[in-house]
């Protein structure tokens, strides 16, 4: 019973902390896709609030 206990909670934690790179991604892709844009398009203001 404690190992089926052990198991179940270490499941959960490495399946939280696999869970959490996607939003990361996500977030580091919406970043550079602004910076891109505003350094096209000559915004020096909204290239440096990156």
């Amino acid at each position: 019973m404690k190992i089926l206990l052990f198991t179940l909670i270490s499941l959960f934690i490495a399946l939280s902390a696999l869970s959490q790179s996607i939003p990361d991604t996500t977030a580091i892709k919406q970043v550079l896709e602004k910076e891109s844009t505003t350094f096209r398009s000559g915004d020096v203001k909204g290239h440096a609030d990156c």
